[in-house]
């Protein structure tokens, strides 16, 4: 199945524009730049190839008649956990981990961190950016750009209604909701995917930009 920001100014205004790829993830990066709703970003160099399900748009998060329970939304739910030397893990069910049984979750090992630090969650209301197929919502993480000395391992959930896990779904992240970066050693479970982070974005999400052929989904 195609299972699977609190607003920056650019989203209010519909001003956003093409931004560098996010430094500080680990190993080699995909940059997929464009605007967002968040307005259209160019599919990557491999969008020509053949992702199971092209023909199937899947649901979105984005409002329209492409809507499902199997796609749902955040709702702005937020958590905070304090982290210190010894490390720990951040996490937040909302309703994406409702809908998948895993909740999204950081898990930051121990002297990755120099001092106490909240580290703070939202799953927000924000629709995905519209040229992606998203499988889940918009993360916001805090405080973004918090350096990790060894790397953090990151769940994200997904879901949506397709009937085909499409392998092209990865977890993405960014620095202004407007450029969005594959994170390198991301790979898929089940009903969720798994990466690495050296140092705490500011968005994240779980999906991958659109194909030509699916450049009229919802």
């Amino acid at each position: 199945m195609r299972w699977a920001l609190l607003l920056v100014p650019c989203i209010v205004t519909g001003a956003c524009s093409v931004s560098g790829v996010p430094a500080g993830q680990s190993g080699a990066v995909v940059p997929v730049v464009g605007a967002n709703d968040l307005g259209a970003a160019s599919p990557p160099d491999d969008a020509g190839g053949a992702p199971t399900g092209t023909a199937n748009c899947g649901c979105t998060r984005r409002p329209g008649s492409g809507t499902s329970f199997m796609c749902p939304p955040g709702v702005g739910e937020s958590s905070t956990t304090t982290i210190g030397t010894s490390g720990g893990t951040a996490s937040l069910l909302g309703q994406q981990g409702k809908a998948s049984g895993v909740a999204f979750s950081i898990d930051i090992p121990p002297t990755a961190l120099a001092a106490d630090t909240v580290i703070e969650i939202t799953e927000t209301a924000t629709p995905p950016p519209a040229d992606f197929i998203d499988w889940s919502p918009v993360w916001q993480l805090a405080p973004a750009g918090t350096p990790f000395a060894t790397p953090a391992r990151l769940t994200v959930p997904w879901s949506n209604h397709d009937g085909v896990i499409d392998p092209m779904m990865a977890i993405y992240v960014s620095d202004d909701g407007v450029s969005w970066t594959r994170v390198a050693d991301d790979y898929m479970n089940a009903g969720f995917n798994q990466g690495s982070l050296i140092r705490l974005p500011q968005y994240i999400l779980n999906g991958y930009p659109k194909t030509a052929a699916q450049l009229g989904c919802p």
